[in-house]
């Protein structure tokens, strides 16, 4: 109940913070009645916050030293890569998008042109960064059995923040990517990311991991929409190019054209990685994150309780 609590206080000081950065965005660009209400909100939050941690009463020993553990190298931290490793990893050789095939859907959706690609690599690089980090700092706190439903509410108010900052900044850009920018919530990477990365190493790596990840989105949307764009539309970011207006192959921009280009491109890399993506491991009932909840005792038919018994 206590880390309930906890959980509680930190997602509150979260939503209270994106009110007062939303308050203060929305009295820089004049929109006086979306100050008032962020100003509202703001309150009401500060109100709830107090509540939260009046019923948490942590003491701030307790509270600080959590927060230090929380920086500490975690249970996936003890291997051989390092930092380096974990930031260029995503780039190429466990590529999100062209080494562990994911997040095909806003891959196919919005890289008909290169504008759209690169916002929706940069918003999907914000979410991945922040969810990383608060995950991480809070791996010790969720539960392990609600973890899944925690990281996708700790997805879901990044999502929302990113989702109503484009909003705010750009609303061409807003409506250009369309429901895909609030499909980040669902979008396997992060989602996978945080259960295999962030929920085991500390809050640095985890943002290194974020930034690699994301990275790594953003230039494989680019290069998709750059062969989409130039040679099924004849332009650039939006830019005609003349010299190529009579040869322009239009089934390129079309979804036949999108996963022709994918499959090229998902051959390229493997050809310049030599195939050598992650090598899968061999899982067993005592490296299942469910173990301790399976009720049936056993794993392919009782083989490896055998094994490790």
């Amino acid at each position: 109940m206590k880390k309930l609590k906890l959980i509680g206080v930190i997602i509150e000081a979260l939503l209270l913070a994106a009110s007062i950065v939303f308050l203060v965005v929305a009295a820089v660009f004049g929109n006086t009645a979306l100050a008032l209400a962020y100003a509202a909100e703001a309150i009401v939050l500060l109100f709830i916050f107090l509540f939260c941690l009046k019923e948490y009463r942590a003491p701030k020993k307790k509270f600080f030293t959590w927060i230090a553990d929380a920086f500490k190298s975690g249970e996936g931290s003890k291997n051989k890569n390092g930092n380096l490793a974990v930031l260029t990893n995503g780039i190429l050789k466990e590529n999100p998008v062209f080494i562990l095939v994911l997040g095909t859907c806003p891959t196919l959706a919005v890289t008909t042109g290169v504008i759209g690609a690169v916002a929706m690599g940069l918003a999907t690089l914000a979410v991945l960064v922040c969810s990383n980090v608060l995950i991480s700092l809070l791996r010790k706190v969720i539960p392990d059995g609600v973890r899944i439903p925690c990281y996708i509410v700790i997805i879901a108010g990044f999502v929302t923040i990113v989702q109503m900052c484009v909003q705010a900044l750009s609303l061409e850009i807003y409506n250009l990517l369309g429901v895909y920018l609030a499909l980040i919530t669902v979008n396997c990477i992060i989602l996978g990311r945080a259960e295999m990365f962030a929920a085991k190493n500390s809050v640095g790596r985890s943002a290194l991991d974020g930034v690699g990840m994301g990275l790594g989105f953003t230039l494989a949307l680019f290069a998709m929409a750059v062969v989409r764009e130039v040679f099924g539309a004849a332009s650039f970011a939006g830019i005609a190019i003349p010299f190529l207006q009579n040869f322009k192959i239009e089934f390129l921009t079309a979804a036949p054209g999108g996963m022709l280009v994918y499959g090229l491109l998902v051959a390229l890399v493997g050809a310049i990685t030599h195939g050598r993506g992650p090598v899968k491991k061999s899982f067993s009932c005592a490296s299942c994150p469910s173990a301790a909840y399976c009720k049936s005792g056993s794993c392919n038919n009782g083989e490896e309780v055998k094994k490790d018994a």
